[in-house]
C-alpha cells in the first residue's frame, strides 16, 4: 500500500473509480487513519480492560509515535505514585502497560517524531543534492541513462520524499495532539517545572491548530490551474487531489477531527463521557461526509463511510466496556473480541483490494510485454519480407 502511495505521485495522481485502478492518495492515508483511531482507544478510560484487548490496542502504539519501554519505570515514577492514588486510569494506564513514565509521554512521542522528520529531511537534501550534481555533469556517462536524465530522476524522489512528508506531517495531529494535551493538564500538578512544560504543551497545540485552520484556508484560495501544477500535486496533492474543486479546503475538517478525538482521547474530558463525546464527533463527521460528498469517487466516499462506521462502532464497544462492572468478566471479553473482529475484518478488507491491485498490475506488465514481442515479430517479419523483394530482381 505504501508502494502504491509514492507510484501514484509520480506522475501526478489521478482519482479513478475501478475497483482495482491505479495507484491513488487516499487509500494509505485513510487505512492509516483507521489504524491510529484503533490505537488511541488504548487511552480509553476503561476501568481494567480485558487483558488480549488492550494488548491489542498497545500493539498499534508506533502509530501514536510510542516505542514501548524495554522495562518498567521505577517505584519513584510518578506513573506508579498516579496508580497508588487513582488506580492508573485512561492514558495513565496505558503509559503503564508500555513501561513509559507518564512524564515522559510527551517528550518521547515528540521525540519520535522529529526523529522520523529529520530522517525523511536528510533523505530529501540528499536525493535534491544528488539532482544538482548530475544537473552539473552533463556527460553521458553520467547524465544519461537510457535518455532519461539522473538528474530528473532523483528531482522526482525528491518529490515524492517531499509528499510523504507531508502526508506524515498530517498523520502526526491525532497522537502529538493526545501527549500535548494531556501534558498541559497533568503538568499543572508538578511541584516543579510544571508551567514550563505546560507553556510549551499549550504552544505546540496552537501550533497544530493553526497548521490545521491554515493549510484549508490556502488550499481555499488557490485557484484551479495552481493546484493542477505537477510540483504542487506532487508536494501538496494528499490534501486536495483526492477532493472536489469546490471542497478542496475539506482537508482542515479531517485534520479538525483528529484534534479533537486526540484531545478526548487524553482524559481532558469527564470519563464517563469520554467515548460518547467521541462518538458524537465521529458520527456528526460521518454526516458532514454524506451530506458534502467531497471527494472525487465514490468508491472514496464509501470506504470513508464505512470506515467511520466501524470507529463508531469500536467506540461503543468501548463505552460498553467502560460501562460494564470491574469483575464483569464474559461481557468485556465478548466486547473486546467483537472490537477487534471489526478492525481485523477492515483490515483483511484493505489487504484483499491491495492483492487484487497487485495482481492487476502483474497482469498488465505481462500484456504488455507480450504485446512488445510481437510488436517485435511483426516488425521482424516485414524486415524479411522487404529483403526477400529486394533480392529477387538480383536472383532473376
Amino acid at each position: 500500500m505504501v508502494a502504491f502511495h509514492v507510484t501514484a505521485l509520480d506522475p501526478p495522481p489521478v482519482s479513478v473509480g475501478d475497483l482495482a485502478g491505479p495507484p491513488n492518495l487516499w487509500e494509505l492515508p485513510v487505512f492509516f487513519t483507521f489504524l491510529q483511531n484503533v490505537a488511541i482507544v488504548a487511552m480509553a478510560s476503561i476501568d481494567s480492560p480485558y487483558a488480549p484487548f488492550a494488548l491489542f490496542t498497545d500493539s498499534f502504539s508506533w502509530l501514536l509515535f510510542l516505542v514501548k519501554g524495554s522495562r518498567p519505570p521505577s517505584p519513584s515514577s510518578r506513573a506508579l505514585q498516579t496508580s497508588a492514588h487513582e488506580a492508573a486510569f485512561g492514558i495513565q494506564q496505558f503509559a503503564l502497560r508500555l513501561n513509559i513514565p507518564e512524564r515522559d509521554l510527551f517528550v518521547r512521542a515528540w521525540t519520535c517524531f522529529f526523529v522520523v522528520m529529520s530522517s525523511m529531511l536528510l533523505l530529501l537534501c540528499l536525493f535534491n543534492g544528488l539532482a544538482t550534481y548530475f544537473s552539473r555533469h552533463n556527460g553521458p556517462l553520467l547524465n544519461q541513462v537510457e535518455d532519461h536524465p539522473n538528474a530528473d530522476r532523483f528531482e522526482k524522489w525528491g518529490l515524492k520524499v517531499r509528499g510523504v512528508l507531508v502526508w506524515v506531517l498530517t498523520q502526526a495531529v491525532l497522537p502529538l495532539t493526545a501527549v500535548s494535551v494531556f501534558e498541559a493538564s497533568a503538568s499543572q500538578s508538578r511541584a516543579a517545572g510544571g508551567s514550563a512544560s505546560s507553556a510549551l504543551a499549550v504552544a505546540v497545540l496552537v501550533i497544530i491548530g493553526d497548521a490545521c485552520v491554515g493549510a484549508s484556508l490556502v488550499l481555499w484560495r488557490q485557484t484551479e490551474s495552481s493546484l493542477s501544477k505537477f510540483h504542487t500535486k506532487a508536494t501538496f496533492g494528499v490534501l486536495y487531489v483526492n477532493l472536489q474543486f469546490p471542497h478542496r479546503a475539506f482537508c482542515g475538517v479531517t485534520l479538525m477531527v483528529q484534534l479533537v478525538s486526540g484531545a478526548m482521547m487524553s482524559g481532558v474530558v469527564t470519563p464517563s463521557t469520554q467515548m460518547l463525546w467521541i462518538v458524537g464527533v465521529h458520527g456528526l463527521y460521518m454526516l458532514v461526509l454524506v451530506s458534502v460528498r467531497p471527494f472525487v469517487t465514490n468508491l472514496h466516499m464509501s470506504v470513508a463511510v464505512l470506515v467511520e462506521l466501524v470507529n463508531i462502532a469500536i467506540y461503543c464497544l468501548c463505552f460498553a466496556q467502560a460501562k460494564a462492572a470491574v469483575d464483569d468478566i464474559h461481557t468485556k471479553k465478548t466486547l473486546g473480541y467483537v472490537a477487534m473482529g471489526l478492525t481485523c475484518l477492515l483490515v483483511a478488507l484493505f489487504f484483499v483490494r491491495t492483492l487484487v491491485k497487485i495482481g492487476k498490475k502483474l497482469v498488465q506488465k505481462n500484456d504488455k510485454v507480450k504485446g512488445t514481442d510481437q510488436s517485435f515479430t511483426v516488425c521482424l517479419s516485414d524486415q524479411q519480407e522487404s529483403f526477400c523483394e529486394l533480392e529477387r530482381p538480383l536472383l532473376g
